[in-house]
């Protein structure tokens, strides 16, 4: 299942409650590790992390939108 877009709008509102003062950092904590227990978020080996991209492997992407006459 995925579950990045989950995730970042959970950390996203705690750390807006912790902006606006309606929790403390300890509290933002806890339910931080409440989220990654809850999701089953696992750490990241250093072997999965894919290698460093070199300018050689960037290159230009370009792409258009066409609008039907009903969006206009």
């Amino acid at each position: 299942m995925e579950r990045s877009s989950t995730v970042r709008r959970e950390l996203n509102g705690i750390a807006a409650e912790v902006r606006e003062l309606r929790l403390t950092r300890n509290e933002a904590a806890r339910r931080i590790v409440e989220l990654v227990d809850r999701v089953g978020l696992q750490p990241v080996r250093v072997d999965d992390v894919p290698p460093e991209i070199a300018e050689d492997d960037l290159g230009v992407v370009c792409w258009m939108a066409v609008l039907s006459a009903a969006a206009e």
